[in-house]
């Protein structure tokens, strides 16, 4: 039992840590001739609302709640969807959807988490979060570089 509570801590922190990776892209949205400072302006403002939700998914999550969590992750994938709408920009529209896969990528294995019986099975919740790790690890790499780009036309 201790080693199953410390594997949904550990899936709680992948999430935190990926979802941060959106938080730290502080990257008139006017949709012809975006510059990419303006492109950058939407991304820091929006996901900032985005962030406001990762609480959701971490208490749910700390909870031990998954379909919670899901549905609350669910609700930033959607977020990120919008955001990435408001974006055109070239390099930064690329740049941001460069973050949209680990994001699925953490939306499958929280999916995979919610299956019934995947929360006692100990090799189940391991492979979630690892999954889930590495999905973080691609998103604060892509974060990393979409922060990058924006830090440049400041």
């Amino acid at each position: 039992m201790r080693r199953f509570h410390a594997l949904r801590r550990g899936a709680a922190t992948a999430v935190v840590i990926a979802l941060s990776a959106l938080t730290l892209a502080a990257c008139s949205d006017t949709p012809e001739g975006q510059t990419v400072a303006e492109a950058c302006q939407i991304v820091s403002t929006e996901t900032a609302t985005l962030s406001a939700q990762v609480s959701n998914v971490l208490t749910e999550m700390t909870a031990g709640d998954v379909k919670a969590a899901d549905e609350a992750y669910a609700s930033i994938v959607t977020g990120v969807q919008t955001v990435e709408s408001l974006i055109d920009e070239p390099k930064v529209k690329a740049a941001f959807a460069e973050m949209f896969s680990p994001i699925s990528s953490i939306s499958d294995a929280l999916a995979q988490l919610k299956a019934d019986g995947a929360l006692s099975d100990a090799a189940e919740v391991a492979d979630a979060s690892s999954k889930m790790i590495a999905a973080s690890s691609d998103l604060k790499t892509a974060g990393t570089a979409l922060n990058a780009l924006c830090a440049t036309r400041r």
